[in-house]
């Protein structure tokens, strides 16, 4: 055995890289010998042997494992070294277990990483081919010769006088892109380009260039290869002058504008450089006549707001642009306000204070803005625990007029009030108090365990019943695991059943099954599994005779029923989708349009008996005739529900001139599987639901012969379309047992 391994985690215990399950021979890129270390070994005879490596591969690179075994030696090479032998003798065990690669399923060992070139041989390689099968692949590679794709865009941008900084986005490649070549000519427009650089990056900065220059730039990319991809779009730069001596315009149109007693709001108009502002210098004096002017602020754009200014005082402004270089322009006019009087005002208190308990940790505040005569400033909220608590402590000052308030503890009541403040610190009323209870946290709690489990076979099918667990808030269902033979542990789950209760169909016979079932509640939360139970199937029942037309509903997609009775009587499937049945497959009809149509055949017009039956599943409560199969019109019919009650199970025959009908006097239950089936032998009608007769009547003469197609899920006279699904609909030409009503029931036609 021998692989490339290459680990992406640290990783203690056994690691498989190849295992022929169970232990006849193994290969592992950990042990329990130390992490990571290799290891590898054979069983012969009745007793395993076991080779370990010494040192641990390392993480994130590849590292070459390979064990030979020549009936004496057990070697392990890693990297084409040899690092450990030992004697063994004998044959090597036989077993029917598959070979698994990256991990196994008898014990759960699985890898971390990267494997390739994993090989098995049916001899012990010498240590020189072991160094062969490393140096060479099973497959040789293919050469190379697909380019990259074309940089789609190129940026060029100047940065200074002698640079110019590119930027592109990455190519790709079948194999990877190696670099790309940078190329230059002179001028916007110029087609004479030389190369000026490669770079492994999508980005290169072009130095040594001229000042005030046009320069125009084409990038490609390359593998490794050497194919080349095409030539991106071009772009241009141009390089800014070497120095700057030269100073911005003075800013214009300075104007002052009072925002309240503590500030103002300046703008202006730009000034322009021949390289570029890169700020406004503030400056600033006190008084109606002042002359002291003090530097108070930079801006970047023409506006800024002057606060933490004196009520009622007079202020004189003036501004002067700045460029990169240090060059300043000169001021521009000079600009007055003064400031209102200080503001004594309160605002109004805030109206329409709402709280939601959000979660168990949160509660959200929203309520109507207040007013002011200056302006709202912000909101101060205050606090307290407890429904009738009255010692609030302010715990928020938002600016808005929502706060979410988090971190609460769960099942608590907060009460809350809120006022408003403005700019002069004058707080206002406070709203009304409000209060919220956090929820309780989620429930954590899983249900009990079911204490036992109860296996009774029937033919191909196992039914599993078992004691209720209680849970702190409910029980939600039950999940349902199985696994075959005896003794087996790979359990997997087969159903999710609501109650205490479940049938296992369509089983193989004479196999032996084992079971689990655990509880499961509405926040999801598992019990431990029950004890396992155990059953073993007998053969499947013979199917009764006579069967003229039956449809398993498997094929999964298409719009053609099979008929598996071999009487041809294939249906079309006309808006019904495909889903999944009682036994394998089944058809979802949509309650008003869906069908299935079968033509009129000769083995469609029984006329001394009759038997019908079906699995359905109503998915909506629906009222009414509703059809699971009819003969058109009326020759013989099974339905859903009838007239005389929603949901109840009914069927009829037309039969010596006058049609008959049975119903079933209970109504059957949404989402669940229900069993329906309809004899006549010439005397009398039978309904059964579940296997159980529920109504019989008196009815003699011979069936009504028709033409018409025999329609599925719905009719087209009456319209009487089911809404569910419908699984093992089956015709026979005669009035089956009781016993073979059980037998139709439980064992499905494929």
């Amino acid at each position: 055995m021998a692989a490339w391994v290459q680990p992406t985690a640290a990783q203690s215990g056994w690691r498989t890289i190849m295992h022929k399950e169970t232990d006849a021979w193994f290969l592992n890129a950990g042990s329990d010998s130390g992490a990571l270390k290799p290891a590898g070994g054979v069983t012969t005879g009745s007793s395993d042997s076991v080779v370990y490596g010494t040192t641990a591969s390392p993480v994130n690179q590849w590292t070459h494992v390979a064990m030979t075994y020549d009936g004496a030696n057990l070697k392990l090479y890693v990297n084409g070294t040899l690092v450990a032998t030992k004697a063994k003798t004998g044959t090597l065990k036989q077993t029917t277990g598959p070979l698994s690669i990256g991990g196994n399923t008898p014990y759960g060992e699985y890898f971390v990483g990267l494997i390739d070139e994993a090989r098995v041989y049916n001899r012990a390689l010498t240590a020189a081919e072991v160094q062969t099968i490393m140096n060479s692949p099973l497959v040789a590679p293919v050469a190379d010769t697909t380019p990259p794709s074309t940089v789609t865009a190129l940026t060029a941008t100047p940065s200074g006088s002698s640079h110019v900084n590119l930027s592109w986005p990455a190519a790709t490649d079948d194999v990877a892109v190696s670099g790309y070549q940078v190329e230059r000519c002179q001028g916007d427009g110029c087609t004479n380009f030389a190369s000026v650089g490669s770079v492994g990056a999508t980005s290169f900065t072009d130095s040594g260039l001229a000042d005030s220059t046009a320069y125009t730039y084409r990038v490609r990319a390359t593998d490794a290869a050497g194919n080349l991809g095409g030539w991106s779009p071009t772009a241009s730069a141009t390089t800014t002058a070497a120095s700057d001596t030269t100073a911005p315009s003075a800013p214009a149109n300075l104007a002052a504008t009072v925002a309240g007693n503590t500030q103002i709001n300046l703008t202006w108009s730009g000034s322009t450089d021949d390289v570029g502002v890169a700020e406004y210098r503030i400056e600033r004096c006190s008084g109606a006549n002042c002359t002291t002017f003090a530097q108070v602020a930079t801006a970047t754009s023409p506006t800024y707001a002057n606060t933490g200014l004196t009520a009622g005082t007079v202020y004189r402004f003036r501004v002067r642009a700045a460029d990169a270089a240090g060059n300043v322009s000169a001021y521009s006019n000079i600009a007055t306000a003064t400031t209102t009087a200080s503001d004594t005002t309160a605002p109004s208190a805030p109206a329409g204070l709402t709280a939601t308990a959000a979660s168990p940790t949160q509660v959200d505040l929203a309520w109507t803005a207040s007013t002011d005569n200056v302006g709202v400033a912000g909101y101060r909220v205050e606090r307290c625990t407890g429904a009738g608590c009255t010692t609030y402590a302010e715990v928020a000052q938002p600016a808005g007029t929502t706060w979410s308030d988090t971190g609460r503890a769960p099942a608590t009541t907060y009460r809350y009030r809120v006022r408003a403040t403005d700019a002069a610190g004058n707080l206002g009323a406070y709203s009304s108090v409000v209060a919220a209870t956090t929820p309780a946290l989620p429930d954590s709690t899983p249900p009990s365990t079911p204490a036992s489990l109860t296996a009774t076979p029937n033919g191909t099918q196992v039914a599993l019943s078992w004691p209720a667990s209680t849970d702190n808030v409910s029980v939600a269902g039950y999940r349902v695991e199985r696994c075959a033979g005896a003794g087996c542990t790979d359990f997997a789950q087969v159903a999710t059943p609501a109650t205490t209760s479940y049938t296992d169909s369509g089983l193989a016979p004479n196999a032996t099954y084992l079971y689990r079932v655990a509880a499961v509640d509405p926040s999801g939360n598992v019990s431990g599994w029950s004890p396992t139970a155990s059953a073993t199937t007998s053969s499947a029942p013979t199917q009764p005779t006579g069967l003229i037309a039956g449809y398993t509903f498997d094929a999964g997609s298409g719009t053609t029923a099979a008929d598996s009775s071999g009487n041809a009587n294939t249906g079309t499937v006309t808006g019904a989708t495909w889903a999944a049945g009682k036994y394998g497959g089944a058809l979802s009809f949509n309650g008003t349009s869906d069908m299935v149509r079968v033509p009129a055949s000769a083995t469609l017009n029984p006329s001394t008996g009759l038997t019908l039956a079906a699995w359905v599943q109503p998915t909506a409560a629906q009222q009414g005739w509703r059809t699971v199969m009819q003969k058109e019109n009326d020759a013989w019919f099974l339905n859903a529900s009838n007239g005389a009650g929603a949901q109840k199970p009914a069927g009829g025959v037309t039969a010596g001139g006058s049609d008959k009908v049975v119903t079933c006097p209970t109504a059957t239950t949404l989402n669940q599987w229900t069993h329906i089936a309809l004899t006549y032998d010439g005397a009398t009608l039978k309904l059964y639901v579940n296997g159980v007769q529920v109504s019989s009547t008196a009815k003699t003469g011979t069936l009504q012969q028709t033409s018409n197609p025999l329609s599925i899920g719905g009719n087209a006279p009456y319209g009487e379309f089911f809404k569910g699904l419908i699984d093992e609909a089956r015709v026979y030409n005669r009035a089956l047992t009781p016993a073979e009503i059980t037998t139709v029931m439980n064992t499905p036609l494929s």
